[in-house]
Formats: C-alpha cells, structure tokens, sequence
C-alpha cells in the first residue's frame, strides 16, 4: 500500500527523458524537469495506487520505462501545466516467460510458459489459470489455423535444446516475445554455433526483426548498415539499443571443458544462476 518505491521509480524513469547530467542542480531547468515528472507522478498515484489486497495496482505498467517515455513527452520544458493520469495498463508487459536448465550428469531443460493474456478462469479444485490462446486461432473457416474442436491454436513459442554431432547436451535456450521469438532464436543459436559466441555475448548482441513489412532494427545495428539496408529497399524502423520487443532470452550451455554456463538477456529481467 506504500506508493513510495513506485513512485520514485516512475519520476526517475521520466527524468531519463532529459539529459540531467547536463543540468545544473537547481537550476530553473533542472527544477522545472523534475517539478514536472513530480506532478505526472502524483497524479497516476492518486488515481491508482492502494492497497494491493483490495485493488489491481497496474505496478508494472506505472514502472514501465516505456510507459515513463511516454508521459515524459506531456512536459513542455520552460512551461507549467496540470496532467491528468495516464493509461499504464498497456505497459504491463508480456505474459509470457521462459528458463533454461542444465545439470553435470547432462539433464536439460527448456521451457517456455504464456498465458496470452489469460482467460479470468481457473480451472475447478486446481488454482490453474486457464490461457488465453483462443487468441491465436484465425478468424473465418477456411484457413489452417481456423478454430476446431480439441484443435490447438498457432503459437511462436520455441523452447530449444541443441545437442552436439555426437548426440551430447550442448544448450538449452529460449525466450518470449511473441512472433519475436523465432528470429530471436534464430539470431541467437546462428551465433552460438556460426560465431561460436560466449552465451552471453550471443544474448546480448544487437537484435532485428522482420515478418513483412518494415524492418526493425535495435539502435545499436551501425547508421551505414541501416543506409546500406535502405539502399537495397526496405524500410527500417529503429527501436531501442536493448528493447525487451525482442524478447528476453535465457540459456544454459556446456562448455568444452564440461562446465556451464547460463546467460540471461539485459532486455529484461531475467538472471542466471547455478548451485
């Protein structure tokens, strides 16, 4: 029922909307940014924040970066003005998430969960929450993913295990982010086997995405290979230097003197661990 962390967070996140560092503590300028963020704050918590036993507290939309980026352009620096509360439902995230396992004796997991949204419903005497994939099904009744009984929809999601040319564990990787999720990995295990990358250094790595259309890149992917890109015709959409639209990977992989090593994806908020 505190507001105190959430609102921290979220005045700081919009404050990443101006260059602070640059700003003069006290100044007219740096009092006037934060002043405005203060304001934008208080007017989502009076709106929506109590007692989390009671009341759905959008707490991971109202600490949403993206959704700090977005009430940060409502502030028009060398001006004052009221705001009215945002929509933070929207930032509330994926719902969808994945890990990755790997033991000495070479046991190997990889699996990915989603809900979709979820269905409201849990299923009778159990506590489960029912999905909501009903989503992913076409409309009409004449294409292949059309609506059946006991027929299951179209999903992205790819829990992979790699195993060496002799047949040994050698990763289990994954990740969420909806139809993100089959370039990601694409892009990922390319790297692993084709660059012989360091997991980490696989995950980390500058991601694009394209299923027709425009062409999204990360900012990190150099200006003259997006020129060259748009040279060749298509059209690039830049997203941020690590943008969680491409999902958050997670993965264990068995290095060649049988140790392991996990990686997790900065995009979001996943770790790695090992005991």
């Amino acid at each position: 029922s505190s507001s105190g962390g959430t609102s921290v967070v979220e005045i700081l996140n919009i404050m990443e909307g101006f260059d602070v560092s640059g700003m003069e503590v006290n100044s007219p300028e740096y009092i006037n940014a934060f002043t405005e963020a203060f304001k934008i704050a208080f007017a989502d918590r009076a709106e929506y924040i109590a007692d989390t036993d009671f009341t759905d507290v959008p707490l991971e939309g109202l600490t949403s970066k993206d959704y700090a980026a977005s009430r940060a352009k409502l502030i028009e620096l060398g001006t004052t003005q009221d705001y009215l509360s945002g929509e933070p439902y929207g930032f509330q995230g994926s719902n969808t998430t994945h890990f990755s396992i790997m033991d000495k004796q070479g046991n190997i997991v990889s699996v990915t969960q989603t809900n979709n949204g979820g269905s409201g419903i849990t299923a009778v005497g159990t506590g489960v929450l029912l999905n909501g994939e009903m989503a992913d099904f076409s409309t009409g009744a004449d294409n292949a993913n059309s609506i059946a009984e006991g027929k299951r929809p179209l999903s992205s999601m790819s829990p992979t295990i790699i195993l060496d040319p002799a047949g040994n564990p050698y990763a289990a990787i994954g990740t969420p982010g909806s139809t993100r999720i089959i370039t990601t990995m694409a892009q990922v295990i390319s790297h692993l086997i084709d660059h012989h990358m360091d997991i980490q250094t696989a995950i980390n790595m500058p991601r694009f995405f394209c299923n027709g259309g425009d062409l999204y890149m990360e900012t990190r992917i150099d200006e003259s290979v997006a020129k060259a890109l748009e040279d060749m015709g298509y059209t690039i959409q830049r997203t941020k230097d690590y943008d969680t639209y491409y999902g958050g990977v997670h993965g264990v992989l068995k290095q060649a003197d049988g140790s392991l090593r996990g990686g997790a994806d900065p995009r979001r908020d996943g770790k790695a661990l090992g005991y």
